[in-house]
């Protein structure tokens, strides 16, 4: 057995989408074969109380656009047991630039259906941009000194502030995410750090604790970011568009997966920390619309086991080296 199918580019997106939000599916026009680009599959598995990514493949699409993912070895599929209890998630991508995120759909599903992807990169205008306001208002909770100030450059976000005996200076990185958990944008993650801790802060708290204290804050505006981003692609498709709100809630929701092709930093600007007002766009990030979101058969009931609900269950996931 394989998974094939084919990758398409949607020529035009008015045309190709609206069937789509009334429940009509896609249409026959509007989109052309994508040649050159690279599909991966990674497959799970339970192992005991783990989460296995036991197999990855890849493959480039030919000039049609088509591609086929032959199936692990049947004994290897049978060890985490079979085709009904492995999963399968896809990551499309060209020349580094990553396309398109699949959820998760039950690798018996996808053998016995085309797997065909439909794909808009689109170029958001500047004035679409995240906002310096919109980082001060997800960072807001992070644990940052009152007098923080943050630099946007080409080479990502820095702060630098300091409150009594504690002064900070770090960098934060923001890529694509790559993840198949499609309700996550951009990684947001600690780059560089210098913490000092003087005395007598320092008897009580150590440069090590500031830092775990950041990263926890760091976390939780991950979050924040990921609920900014997606009210801004709302917004977009609601006002270029005329989508209703309910509708391009369900759109971005449940229809199709977004994915950043990149991120940039238009300009340098410096601001406080608290300045939530500030209309600067200091980031912008390319999306690429795919649909459909996933292959599963009933897209609305997932048929995913206990035991992948992360948010209830901590399973690690232990990757194929």
């Amino acid at each position: 057995m394989s998974l094939q199918g084919a990758v398409y580019r949607i020529t035009d997106a008015r045309d190709f989408f609206t069937p789509v939000v009334l429940g009509e599916g896609p249409p026959a026009t509007g989109f052309e074969p994508w040649p050159g680009v690279t599909v991966a599959a990674s497959m799970y598995g339970k192992m005991l109380f783990f989460v296995v990514d036991y197999e990855n493949l890849s493959t480039t699409t030919g000039s049609n656009g088509g591609f086929v993912l032959n199936d692990p070895p049947e004994t290897l599929v049978d060890l985490f047991g079979g085709p009904n209890e492995a999963f399968v998630s896809l990551l499309l991508s060209q020349n580094g630039r990553p396309l398109y995120r699949s959820g998760f759909f039950m690798l018996a599903e996808g053998d016995q259906r085309e797997l065909n992807i439909y794909l808009f990169p689109d170029t958001l205008q500047e004035s679409d941009g995240i906002t310096a306001g919109d980082i001060s208002g997800v960072l807001g909770n992070a644990g940052l000194p009152g007098n923080t100030e943050i630099t946007a450059s080409p080479s990502g976000l820095s702060f630098d502030g300091s409150e009594g005996q504690v002064s900070i200076q770090f960098g934060i990185s923001l890529t694509p995410d790559v993840s198949n958990d499609l309700g996550r944008f951009l990684d947001l993650g600690l780059a560089s750090w210098n913490i000092n801790v003087d005395w007598p802060t320092s008897w009580f708290k150590s440069a090590d604790d500031v830092l775990g204290d950041l990263r926890k804050g760091l976390d939780g505006a991950a979050s924040s970011v990921y609920t900014a981003v997606l009210a801004k692609m709302e917004t977009i498709v609601e006002t270029e568009d005329g989508l209703p709100s309910s509708l391009a809630s369900t759109f971005f929701n449940d229809e199709v997966s977004v994915t950043f092709m990149d991120v940039s930093y238009p300009t340098r600007h410096s601001w406080g920390a608290g300045s939530t007002d500030d209309g600067t766009v200091v980031l912008m990030a390319d999306p690429c619309i795919g649909y459909p979101r996933d292959f599963s058969m009933d897209p609305v009931k997932h048929s995913i086991p206990w035991w992948w609900i992360r948010s209830l269950v901590d399973i690690e996931v232990l990757k194929k080296g």
